[in-house]
């Protein structure tokens, strides 16, 4: 994908899926921290790892959420492959 900068619908099917469940894991434990209001993450542990998990667990739903933009946008133009920007990947 890096290279070509065309994505196979199969494969592109495949990351759009992926993100979709990085987007609704990243939301469970947003919406969990939330709820429990900051409990969860002292009953995770001290430190500041419980903190780091949930920036990362933002931070990789953001770097899908633009491949994901690209494949609506894709599937919304009625393209069956996927061709992504010089800029992105």
């Amino acid at each position: 994908m890096q290279n070509t900068k065309i994505v196979e619908p199969f494969t592109a099917h495949y990351v759009f899926a992926l993100g979709v469940a990085r987007f609704l894991s990243c939301a469970h434990w947003v919406l969990q921290v939330l709820d429990s209001r900051g409990h969860l993450l002292t009953a995770l542990g001290y430190g500041l790892w419980p903190s780091m998990v949930l920036i990362s667990e933002i931070v990789q739903t953001f770097i899908l959420a633009d491949f994901c933009y690209y494949y609506v946008k894709s599937v919304f133009g009625g393209q069956l492959v996927l061709r992504l920007p010089s800029g992105v990947v």
